[in-house]
């Protein structure tokens, strides 16, 4: 939920084009609002699936740790 530069690979499209971000404040400020959302809307569809929860369980996995900023809990102005 807070995505950083060294949990992906080279080619990621989220971090393409963004002028050295490597973290999410970074990331949203070098590709401005639009663009940013766009890639995070899509980034948080894709990246950790309901599937993604069936495989853990069906490997004994039984609890799962969801980190989340803050910011994506306050409303703002």
């Amino acid at each position: 939920m807070i995505p950083e530069l060294w949990m992906f690979t080279e080619d990621s499209e989220l971090w393409a084009n963004s002028d050295n971000a490597t973290d999410l404040w970074s990331l949203c400020t070098n590709l401005g609002q639009e663009e940013a959302t766009r890639r995070i809307t899509k980034h948080r569809d894709t990246w950790f699936t309901e599937e993604s929860f069936a495989l853990m369980a069906s490997e004994g996995v039984n609890h799962v740790r969801l980190p989340m900023g803050y910011w994506d809990m306050i409303e703002t102005a």
